[in-house]
């Protein structure tokens, strides 16, 4: 999963990716523009970074629609975001604001999982995917970012013969 936010508020998430990883294969993928529950604009730093505006959020769904279409995609799946702590503490954010209870998820990070299992001078996702031979992505537009982190996740579990995320963390 990956999270894009529109301002400095973690809770301000204005888009989403999704990928679902199966039997060692990336099987689906969803992302799409959210309007941010936090209610703070967009700030030019964000847009930059991911070329979301405020315009483009206008027609979007709101956050309340946007968890339930999430929660569904995991269902009782791991979820694994490069920089957990970011993009958990966003949907927890998105939800506080919004007004909705915490989901329960089970996740693990990437982020992590590189900095144990590699030796690299900077593990942000753009250097990780690089070491592992994974071709160049949209970085910081979240489908391509949830896909990437995807990617990572699979690459790091065949490094050591692993066939699941358990596998994954008992290896690391």
């Amino acid at each position: 999963i990956d999270f894009e936010t529109a301002n400095r508020s973690r809770g301000s998430i204005c888009s989403v990716g999704l990928a679902k990883v199966v039997d060692g294969r990336i099987l689906e993928t969803r992302s799409w523009i959210i309007s941010p529950p936090d209610g703070g604009g967009f700030d030019a730093f964000n847009s930059a970074l991911h070329g979301i505006t405020a315009a483009d959020t206008v027609d979007a769904p709101d956050w309340n629609s946007s968890l339930s279409e999430i929660l569904d995609f995991i269902g009782d799946d791991t979820v694994l975001a490069h920089n957990a702590g970011f993009d958990i503490g966003a949907l927890r954010d998105a939800c506080d604001f919004a007004g909705l209870e915490w989901p329960v998820l089970n996740y693990t990070c990437t982020l992590v999982l590189a900095r144990t299992m590699l030796d690299l001078p900077v593990y942000k996702l753009p250097w990780v995917t690089e070491a592992l031979g994974i071709p160049p992505f949209d970085h910081h537009e979240a489908g391509a970012d949830a896909q990437a982190c995807a990617l990572v996740a699979i690459a790091l579990a065949e490094s050591r013969g692993s066939n699941s995320v358990t596998d994954l963390l008992t290896a690391a």
